[in-house]
């Protein structure tokens, strides 16, 4: 006898911006928006940094809501803050519009994404998100 099963993808819910999936084999997901409609400046910033510690794979998924305005941006990652971060993926540049994704699967603790615009004084909006399995 064949079943078939039918799967719906769906969003993270406006009222979270975090989800946790836990198998009864122990395998995990999480997925957490890390940015969420932020406006790029011209410097630098920090997403909120993710525990990897458990995870193997790690998806980073930027995207450049912005209609015009391109952005920048780097991922850094950790074994501890005291150590400093590494970037394990250097500046790169989003056309308006676009989204992009990296993965990584060496060992870090914590994970992040910095964002800036790509021209001075030309803000643009992005949403990131991370998603790490086990």
């Amino acid at each position: 006898m064949q079943s078939s099963k039918r799967i719906t993808p769906i969003p993270i819910s406006d009222q979270n911006n975090f989800e946790r999936l836990v198998s009864t084999k122990n395998r995990e997901y999480i997925r957490e928006f890390v940015l969420d409609d932020y406006i790029t400046t011209d410097n630098y910033v920090d997403s909120l940094p993710i525990d990897c510690r458990l995870f193997g794979t790690k998806i980073f998924e930027i995207k450049n809501k912005d209609a015009t305005n391109a952005i920048k941006f780097k991922i850094l990652a950790c074994t501890d803050p005291v150590f400093g971060w590494t970037e394990i993926k250097g500046e790169t540049s989003l056309a308006a519009g676009l989204k992009t994704y990296e993965w990584d699967t060496e060992p870090w603790a914590y994970v992040k994404i910095q964002v800036c615009s790509a021209v001075s004084a030309t803000p643009a909006k992005v949403d990131a998100m991370i998603a790490c399995l086990n």
